[in-house]
């Protein structure tokens, strides 16, 4: 799910730029099957089919990212 890696000289590979085996390393065994959950979702929104998970990940709206009240904004 990562961006390709790239190669000597700067093109992108078919390999993922943040291997699987230290995202294990990260997180344990469970990587690999939320890895394919996301893939699914990823290639059902790209055929147009809805996706629930893949709406709650995309930011449509960059600053819908940042939802802070008037007293969260104030310098300190």
């Amino acid at each position: 799910m990562s961006p390709p890696a790239l190669d000597e000289q700067g093109r992108p590979t078919e390999a993922p730029r943040i291997p699987e085996s230290y995202l294990k390393s990260l997180f344990g065994e469970a990587v690999s099957p939320a890895l394919q959950v996301l893939q699914q979702e990823r290639d059902k929104k790209r055929r147009g089919e809805a996706s629930e998970l893949m709406d709650l990940l995309i930011a449509y709206r960059w600053e819908d990212n940042f939802k802070l009240t008037d007293r969260q904004r104030e310098v300190i």
